[in-house]
Order: structure tokens, then C-alpha cells, then sequence
């Protein structure tokens, strides 16, 4: 995905400049910057369509080519004021405007855009990396008078234990220790059973600064978390003689903890591919059965499906975003 290098500038600046909006207590989001160059009608394929390979080989199938995200209107107390796309830009994703019900001064932008398969800590590190370059732009524009930053530190937050994926992991350890007994394994795991640990948490990361607009102090947290083969970034703001930093902390992490549970992103493409190697001089039978579950695993874990479930479940707005082939550059 080109968030990795110039779209994920685009889409911090596109964030950045949402921030000084909220700072100026105005509603919403600024929108997108045009894209630099426009692709010429005959190389423009059908959405989910395959992009050739370099050596014309054949088709390159694409990771994500159609992703559904159902964002929940009520979010325990926050409330949702505004759901905006970028035209023109699906790797930008959405961006979602949520208010907490006592406290107004609070704005909470989160901002959902896919990053695909990536090394997770190389890629918050990254993002986070972004996010600061781009404030520090800002302030070099005259957005703000000055910002100050904390530390970036780890944001990892627990699955919950009726995650998804936490029952999908416990079902495929239980088959695999029926599959264990039924081929009579001695003792240690089988293969099967030792692809299945259970992930810890959601590996996130979060960013403290305190900005100065016209001579009003704000504090702000950034956060950026990884979940479904899509970055969760989220930004709260607030005037610092309206709210303490403690109580923003404890506003911004449960709202970031609401948003990885209720706010879901499904995908197809590639991602839904199941290619399983095994070694002929090992035990095929259970090969194959690790195969299969961890295929069932990752493909949970992703929310990649061979077909989208379209349905919006009462108090929920759908959103929808499709891929070209040049979206995955």
C-alpha cells in the first residue's frame, strides 16, 4: 500500500490539519489534498480487478481490492457527529468524528485506513513517526504557535475475552488437540497445536503533545493501533483549562479501546487465499491440519472473507472502500 511512504503523508497532514480545525472549535475534518497525478481512463481497471506483473506473467492478484467498515453510531458515550471519505483516495480510508455526551470539549477524530500486511512494530513506529513530522510542519506554517511532545510509548490493549479471534484460536487449539490424540502423539506439541498461541493484545502505539493556538494551551493524545490489515489512528484534543490530563487519558483509552472492538473492517482479495506448504519428510496429516487452522486463524484475525457480508446492523453506518491495482504500490 502506498501509506507506507507518500499517502501515509498525505494522510497525516490530512490529519494534522483536522487537528487545528478541531483546535479552532470547528466541526469536522478539512478534506484531502488532490491527488498529484490522475491516472488516464485506459489504465484505470475495474474495481477488484488484477493488476499485471512486472514481466507480464500474468495476473498480480490485490491484497485488499473491497473493504466494508460498520461504525457504530453510539459508542458507549461517544456519540458519532461525522463518517467522511476522500474522493478519489481509498487509502485514506475514513475519517470519524466522535463527541463525548459529558464532555463536549472533548473531540475525538479516528481515522481507519488500510495498511495491509506489515511488520507491526516497524509500522506504528512509523506512523507515529509521520504524525509528529507532520504537527511539526504546522507549526512551521503558522498553524500553531508551538507543540511540545511526550514520549511515544507502547499502546498494546488486551483482546477481550469474547473477541473474535480469541474464540476462533481457542475452537482450532481444541481441534488440533483432538487430531493430536487421534494420531497418537507422545508428549510436546504437535504442529498443529504450536501454531496457535493466543494473541496477547492489539499492538498500538500512543503520542502525547500539548500545542499552543493563539495563546490557548491544548493538550492532545495520539494513538495508532493495528488490527484486521487496517491502522486504527485516533486523536483527542481538548483546551487544558477544561479538562485535566489524567481525565483525557482516561477519555482517549477507553474510546480507543471501544473504537478496535465496535468499529469492524471486513476485506476481500488476496487476503483471503489459503496456501499451505508442508515438507514431505514430516508428518503430512498433521501439516495439513496446522495448515488449515491457521488458515482459519489469520483469516479471522484479518477479517478477510471470499465474500462481504453487506448487511448493517441496526445502529451502525456502513462505509465501503474499493482498490485499484495502483492503490497497492
Amino acid at each position: 500500500m502506498r501509506g507506507q511512504g507518500k499517502t501515509a503523508l498525505v494522510a497525516t497532514l490530512v490529519m494534522a490539519m483536522a487537528w487545528t480545525t478541531a483546535a479552532m472549535g470547528q466541526e469536522g475534518v478539512q478534506d484531502a489534498p488532490a491527488p498529484a497525478t490522475e491516472v488516464a481512463p485506459a489504465e484505470v481497471a475495474e474495481p477488484g480487478a488484477d493488476a499485471e506483473t512486472p514481466n507480464g506473467s500474468g495476473p498480480r492478484p490485490i491484497l485488499i481490492s473491497r473493504s466494508i467498515v460498520r461504525a457504530p453510531e453510539t459508542m458507549g458515550p461517544w456519540q458519532l457527529q461525522e463518517a467522511k471519505g476522500f474522493v478519489g483516495q481509498p487509502e485514506l480510508g475514513y475519517a470519524l468524528i466522535y463527541r463525548h455526551h459529558q464532555h463536549p470539549e472533548v473531540l475525538a477524530s479516528l481515522y481507519v485506513y488500510p495498511a495491509g500486511r506489515v511488520d507491526p512494530d516497524q509500522a506504528l513506529e512509523q506512523q507515529i513517526g509521520e504524525i509528529r513530522r507532520s504537527l511539526e510542519y504546522l507549526v512551521e506554517q503558522g498553524n500553531y504557535d508551538q507543540v511540545r511532545f511526550g514520549k511515544v510509548r507502547r499502546f498494546d490493549l488486551p483482546l477481550a475475552d469474547d473477541d473474535p479471534v480469541r474464540q476462533v484460536v481457542l475452537e482450532a487449539q481444541r481441534k488440533a488437540d483432538l487430531i493430536r490424540e487421534e494420531l497418537g502423539a507422545a508428549g510436546g506439541d504437535t504442529p498443529a497445536r504450536a501454531r496457535f498461541r493466543m494473541p496477547d493484545s492489539i499492538p498500538g502505539r500512543r503520542m502525547d503533545a500539548r500545542v499552543v493556538l493563539k495563546g490557548v494551551p491544548y493538550e492532545s493524545r495520539g494513538y495508532v493501533l493495528y488490527r484486521s490489515l487496517y491502522y486504527y489512528k485516533g486523536r483527542f484534543s481538548a483546551p487544558r483549562a477544561a479538562i485535566s490530563p489524567r481525565q483525557l487519558d482516561r477519555l482517549a483509552e477507553e474510546a480507543m479501546a471501544l473504537a478496535v472492538s465496535w468499529i469492524t473492517v471486513d476485506s476481500t482479495g488476496s487476503c483471503a487465499d489459503s496456501t499451505i506448504n508442508v515438507n514431505p519428510e514430516g508428518d503430512l496429516k498433521a501439516q495439513l491440519v496446522a495448515g488449515v487452522l491457521g488458515q482459519e486463524i489469520r483469516q479471522e484475525a484479518e477479517r478477510c472473507r471470499e465474500k462481504l457480508d453487506e448487511s448493517v446492523p441496526e445502529g451502525y453506518r456502513l462505509l465501503s472502500l474499493e482498490f485499484l491495482p495502483h492503490h497497492w504500490k
